[in-house]
């Protein structure tokens, strides 16, 4: 069954994705952190 594979791939892309997001905002945070102090 596709749709029953296809979740946890989708689960896994998202999980993924937040946590390349979260990455990209703390090396952000991290670049702008020294010009604000």
């Amino acid at each position: 069954m596709p749709d029953a594979l296809q979740w946890p791939v989708i689960a896994a892309m998202l999980v993924l994705g937040l946590a390349m997001l979260q990455a990209g905002l703390s090396a952000a945070g991290a670049c702008l952190a020294p010009r604000r102090g």
